[in-house]
């Protein structure tokens, strides 16, 4: 999480390349931490919702939100770092959306898909 802007009347974060903002009573109720000495801040990291057609990713890891045989089905279905995937076809609604993931086709859901980390491929 990065602080993009704090004053009386917004918080806004940066999150896995998205920005959200908060009013102040929302505000009031997050803590952040700043990173200790030797920490850094990596842009680079992003969510697999956020890939457009035609991009590849390495999957980088999942949330902690993610967790028992949620996370256990996305590992069997190789989720997993250092996995390189594509997307292939996208509901006009969003969601589901169908990613190429070591060989196979595998449908995710934007809730599902907003909790893997990626790390975009250059072309």
């Amino acid at each position: 999480v990065r602080i993009e802007k704090k004053n009386n009347t917004e918080l806004r974060l940066h999150v896995e390349g998205e920005s959200f903002s908060f009013s102040p009573d929302v505000a009031s109720q997050i803590t952040v931490v700043e990173l200790g000495e030797g920490e850094k801040f990596d842009e680079s990291v992003k969510r697999l919702s956020s890939l457009h057609m035609g991009e590849s990713a390495e999957i980088v890891g999942m949330s902690s939100l993610v967790r028992g045989l949620e996370r256990n089905r996305l590992l069997d279905l190789g989720i997993v770092p250092g996995t390189v995937t594509t997307i292939e076809l996208r509901n006009p609604s969003g969601s589901p959306a169908a990613y190429r993931i070591r060989g196979a086709s595998i449908a995710l859901r934007k809730e599902q898909s907003d909790r893997i980390r990626i790390r975009k491929m250059r072309s």
